[in-house]
């Protein structure tokens, strides 16, 4: 069935989690309506889960910006991050007139309605679970799958303050973490940036499904509250993470909702205070 989806690839990690089998099967066709589906394609793509996809449409990041400035003239901060939601009728109408498509043609799997309703239970990672070894190049970055530690190096080229930061402090921590548990140092970010030791290794832009097999086969994680750390919570126990955030109430990120219950799951919100750790941005 034609489906369409928002999402940004956090929110798309998480909604692959609480979709039923029978909910991947029935989609063939994804029609995406935010910058990111051409990032997040890659893992749908030849994805077991997703045996019955035939095609993948995008909104082009030009005309993307362009629907965006006309929708929203007072956002200009986020007119490089277009996205279209469902929930909102101006944007959903406009998406699906892009793609010449009604309502009543597709099936909309836009994360919130999914991360609102508390009947959504916790299905499992198809991208983890699609993701094999093979996905990274082990011998060039000279790492063996299972022993070592990834962090993920925040990055953000919009304005913005839900981002935490990784500061000396913490590279002294992961430092201490590498020469304890002997283990080398997996770095990804998104940007060039002064790393403060010289035993990491660094990955600048790596591909999503090289992402997302470094996130099944690490064996620690520190780094920001971002997808990449939703991915390493599906696999790892609590006290081998650490995920720093700029938000003071872990379990209230965003009030009156669950959101981030279901992002960190199977994980419980008591538990999930154990591996975060508050810290406001500078």
């Amino acid at each position: 069935m034609k489906t369409y989806i928002c999402a940004g690839i956090g929110d798309m990690v998480c909604l692959d989690c609480f979709l039923t089998q029978e909910e991947r099967n029935s989609i063939t066709e994804i029609y995406w309506g935010s910058r990111f589906g051409k990032d997040i394609a890659p893992l749908i793509q030849d994805n077991f889960f997703y045996k019955n996809i035939k095609n993948q449409y995008f909104i082009d990041d030009e005309t993307g910006k362009q629907y965006w400035q006309k929708l929203k003239p007072n956002e200009p901060q986020n007119w490089t991050f277009w996205h279209f939601r469902s929930d909102v009728p101006q944007d959903y109408n406009t998406a699906l007139a892009h793609y010449s498509l009604t309502p009543d043609q597709v099936q909309d799997f836009t994360p919130i309605s999914f991360f609102n309703d508390v009947n959504r239970n916790y299905t499992g990672s198809s991208f983890l679970m699609n993701a094999s070894k093979a996905d990274v190049e082990w011998d060039k970055i000279g790492v063996t799958p299972g022993r070592y530690i990834l962090v993920h190096y925040p990055t953000s080229s919009r304005p913005r303050n839900d981002i935490a930061t990784i500061n000396n402090k913490d590279w002294e921590q992961i430092k201490l973490l590498a020469r304890e548990k002997n283990l080398p140092v997996v770095v990804i970010s998104d940007t060039e940036f002064q790393v403060p030791f010289e035993e990491a290794k660094v990955l600048i832009k790596p591909d999503i499904k090289s992402v997302v097999a470094l996130a099944k086969y690490a064996e620690y994680y520190v780094g920001c509250d971002s997808f990449v750390s939703i991915l390493c919570a599906k696999v790892m126990a609590a006290n081998k993470m650490l995920i720093k955030s700029p938000r003071s109430n872990i379990t209230e990120m965003i009030p009156g909702h669950t959101w981030n219950h279901k992002y960190f799951s199977p994980h419980k919100p008591n538990v999930m205070q154990r591996f975060y750790r508050y810290e406001p941005c500078g």
